[in-house]
């Protein structure tokens, strides 16, 4: 037979409103996500321990302005992803912070579906003449945000360049300055 999960997609938009509670569960399930997302090359036990101590440097998911979840219906993460609104130069930084799915999830699009509703209509305006950031190792992530900002903008009518531009003979080419400053201001 087969066994079909119910996923439900949870769209926190006011995180610093969360009971400490559910900062904790929270927490504790991302840590669990990413540990198994991406394991450094190391046993498990060592990517949780590395990946308690960067959610640890976080600090509070408060500091999100909005958090996207994917659980099943016992409440497990399967996969998330968060965003910051900052300010650089006077412009307005849309951050896909982080995002992970389980590996078993991966391939399902949970991860660009999960970062695209982190930017929602109700956003888009904020973000009009200022920067969207994400930055990913994943070549799947790049053409997922390549997609969504390429679909905004057409819908939006607005212009949109994404950076690193590869050339015909794949390497990026030189990156504005401005844009350097909006993503070292992420990091």
């Amino acid at each position: 037979g087969i066994n079909i999960m119910k996923l439900n997609t949870c769209i926190i938009d006011n995180p610093s409103a969360l009971t400490e509670l559910e900062k904790v569960r929270l927490t504790d399930q991302f840590i669990h996500v990413c540990a198994k997302a991406s394991s450094f090359g190391v046993n498990e036990q060592e990517s949780v321990n590395s990946w308690t101590k960067i959610w640890a440097a976080i600090g509070d998911l408060g500091n999100y302005a909005k958090i996207v979840c994917v659980e099943d219906d016992d409440r497990n993460v399967i996969g998330f992803a968060t965003a910051k609104h900052l300010e650089v130069n006077g412009k307005p930084v849309f951050f896909g912070h982080l995002s992970y799915t389980l590996p078993e999830f991966q391939g399902k699009k949970l991860t660009s579906n999960a970062f695209q509703q982190l930017l929602g209509p109700e956003d888009i305006t904020k973000f009009i003449g200022g920067y969207i950031v994400a930055r990913t190792p994943n070549p799947a992530v790049y053409e997922g945000v390549v997609k969504m900002t390429g679909a905004m903008a057409q819908y939006y009518n607005l212009e949109s360049t994404v950076y690193p531009q590869i050339d015909t003979s794949g390497k990026a080419k030189s990156i504005p300055t401005d844009i350097i400053d909006a993503v070292s201001y992420t990091h």
